[in-house]
């Protein structure tokens, strides 16, 4: 009786690799561009999602649970900071629907918040000195008025200086 029946299995699991080989031959001329098209579409959803400039084949979004979550903290922050110093909210990479791979989009959390010029390595955390406001308005006419005393040298602008971050880590 076990002869038998490994005999059928035998018989059924070659039918089934017969039928499956004459369906991938009959199916080739069609899969094989098919699946050379898919990979190129890959390759370039990666390529505009890693670019270090915004292609226009994608887009910025900030809909993310995470990011839903931290806007509570970050979002009153980005009010009381300087305007270079603001954290952006917008950094979830997406590309667009057109170029979509698949069921899932292709995405990936960018570092808008990097600085892009290098004077940004100065004032961005500057910004973040909560001192910072001090340092103009009101305050600093208070502060040159207060430095005009003859007691009072170290209120000079030169010497005090309000949410001010020395760029040279190691001083000279």
């Amino acid at each position: 009786m076990y002869k038998i029946e490994s005999g059928q299995a035998l018989v059924e699991s070659t039918l089934f690799f017969t039928v499956l080989m004459l369906l991938l031959l009959s199916f080739h001329h069609d899969l094989l561009p098919a699946t050379n098209k898919a990979q190129q579409q890959l390759a370039q959803a990666r390529a505009d999602i890693w670019s270090l400039k915004q292609p226009p084949k994608s887009q910025n979004s900030e809909s993310y649970a995470f990011n839903r979550a931290a806007g509570v903290v970050i979002r009153p922050i980005n009010t009381l900071s300087s305007r270079d110093a603001k954290l952006s909210l917008k950094n979830l990479r997406q590309v667009t629907d057109k170029q979509r791979v698949g069921r899932f989009a292709m995405a990936r959390l960018t570092d808008d918040w990097g600085v892009i010029r290098l004077a940004d390595l100065r004032q961005r955390p500057s910004g973040w000195v909560p001192s910072k406001a001090l340092s103009s308005g009101f305050f600093s006419k208070v502060q040159y008025v207060i430095s005009l005393l003859p007691f009072a040298d170290e209120f000079r602008a030169s010497s005090l200086k309000w949410g001010w971050i020395d760029p040279n880590v190691v001083p000279e």
